[in-house]
């Protein structure tokens, strides 16, 4: 686990993936149901960390299951939520930080089918 190099008090982190707190003040998690989420009014740092593990090849929206929570969920989050970053660099003259985080996931690959 990475050493924390600076602190996160008055800030306001969202974390999709997650429900760990980091010693903010604010952490949104971003859920799947609404009244386990917040919404944000000040984004200062959001941390991409979805991730699935699945014994079972499952197709959802004409993609396999972990293609679409890993990289068209996580990056289609990244797209939408920087128009706000943006806001939120200019309005409150800070520097918000996007991160998504990497996964071994892709390490567990399902053996080729027959077509």
């Amino acid at each position: 686990m990475p050493v924390l190099m600076q602190s996160f008090s008055g800030q306001t982190v969202i974390i999709n993936g997650s429900d760990t707190r980091l010693g903010a003040a604010t952490v949104i998690l971003a859920v799947r149901t609404i009244s386990k989420g917040k919404e944000a009014k000040k984004p200062d740092v959001v941390l991409e960390n979805a991730g699935v593990l699945t014994e079972k090849f499952a197709m959802v929206e004409g993609n396999e299951s972990s293609i679409i929570v890993i990289i068209i969920s996580t990056f289609l989050l990244a797209l939408m939520i920087l128009p706000k970053l943006q806001e939120s660099a200019t309005k409150f003259n800070i520097t918000p930080c996007l991160s998504i985080t990497g996964s071994d996931i892709h390490n567990y690959t399902y053996p080729a089918r027959e077509s």
